[in-house]
């Protein structure tokens, strides 16, 4: 796949919408075009600001307008141009209800962050670097004051460690880790915590679904894209162990 044919379809593996071969491809370009990588980022970023807006109290469409029309005056891509037209245009139209993005409670920042970062990194495969091996993540828990046995626990419990790095979730650092159970593979968001528990609390956005819990020494985000009810038990397993 060339430069051309991926920047075609990134707004379509933006949205999870391409069929297995396209999207695999699409991720090996990604893994040696910075341009196309920077190229997703951007959109990826207006999409974050779409989902964020949606899921405040107060819905401002013209400064979400004006965010938007600012970074395609700041971009030198005529495809990037393009797109970005089309996102302000339809912007006003997404928050009256063409894209849903409802939760029963005012959605956590940190949880429309995790989904858009499970989104783009997991089931899109943008290239980041991850450390694949169990005692080089624990050592990364270990370096944010998250207990390494977490990572064995979770383990016991029946889930597989594929990679795990760090990342920032509305402006606070968090331990990403990709695990798999069976045939699904969902992320787990970790943060040393200290203080009461508070009970699992479920996020959905687009094609995910959230579920986050704080127990006495952690708060956890879980995040997954195939139902909202798969994710759940999997917060009540991994909030059992943790």
């Amino acid at each position: 796949m060339n430069c051309r044919e991926c920047l075609d379809l990134l707004p379509l593996c933006l949205s999870g919408e391409l069929d297995a071969l396209r999207t695999d491809s699409c991720r090996a370009h990604f893994a040696g075009c910075a341009s196309c990588c920077a190229e997703f980022d951007r959109m990826a970023e207006v999409d974050s600001r779409i989902r964020t807006a949606i899921s405040s109290d107060t819905l401002d469409t013209a400064a979400l307008d004006r965010q938007i029309r600012r970074q395609i005056a700041a971009s030198s891509s005529n495809r990037w141009r393009k797109w970005s037209v089309a996102a302000a245009g339809i912007a006003a139209a997404l928050m009256l209800g063409i894209f849903s993005y409802r939760t029963s409670n005012s959605a956590d920042p940190a949880c429309v962050a995790a989904l858009t970062d499970h989104q783009r990194e997991v089931v899109n495969g943008v290239h980041r670097t991850w450390l694949v091996e169990s005692a080089a993540v624990q050592s990364l828990a270990a370096k944010q004051g998250i207990d390494t046995s977490v990572i064995d626990r979770l383990r016991a419990a029946g889930l597989h460690l594929q990679q795990g790095k760090l990342c920032r979730l509305d402006g606070h650092p968090f331990l990403h880790l990709v695990y798999s159970k069976g045939a699904e593979t969902f992320s787990v968001f970790l943060r040393q915590h200290s203080g009461s528990p508070r009970a699992i609390q479920a996020t959905d956005g687009g094609s995910g679904h959230a579920s986050s819990f704080e127990t006495a020494h952690v708060t956890a985000i879980v995040v997954g894209h195939d139902s909202a009810e798969s994710v759940r038990r999997l917060a009540q397993l991994a909030q059992a162990v943790l």
